[in-house]
């Protein structure tokens, strides 16, 4: 599996929520779920569009709901690889003296070690572009529900 994330009413806020109706927390869960697959597919590069189209949720509770990602790699793009990612060492082969070949402008590449990919960061920009409109969620909640 690739990334999760978890979107979940916190025990702190329950006390807001006591009178609030369940119906009206669920679609704000349904509504931020919504924002974020939406904020984590902008995010998400597109080579073949694999990466993007990985994405998906699922409601674990009326309170819970968990957003993945098929993609094997979705963490290494998300913390980047090599340097840039959480060893901070350069990627050298385990066996041999050079990585195994791949394409790079129509000529295959063969080296020693490489750099690595920058992070995309995908999943805090995503939560970031998402967190201001939760409140505006629960606004269209109450409207569509409570009248």
């Amino acid at each position: 599996m690739g990334q999760m994330l978890v979107i979940d009413i916190e025990d702190r806020f329950s006390d807001k929520l006591k009178g609030a109706s369940k119906r009206v927390s669920q679609r704000v869960i349904t509504l931020t779920k919504n924002e974020t697959l939406k904020n984590l597919k902008i995010n998400t590069p597109v080579k073949k569009g694999k990466a993007r189209g990985s994405w998906k949720s699922q409601r674990e509770s009326p309170t819970e709901v968990i957003i993945n990602s098929s993609a094997e790699y979705m963490s290494y793009l998300d913390k980047g690889t090599g340097i840039y990612g959480p060893r901070g060492t350069v990627i050298t082969p385990k066996n041999g003296k050079v990585l195994t070949g791949w394409v790079y402008k129509d000529k295959t590449v063969f080296a020693r070690h490489v750099k690595g990919i920058k992070p995309y960061k995908i999943v805090i920009k995503s939560i970031e572009a998402t967190k201001p409109r939760i409140s505006e969620f629960g606004r269209i909640a109450i409207r569509e529900i409570g009248g």
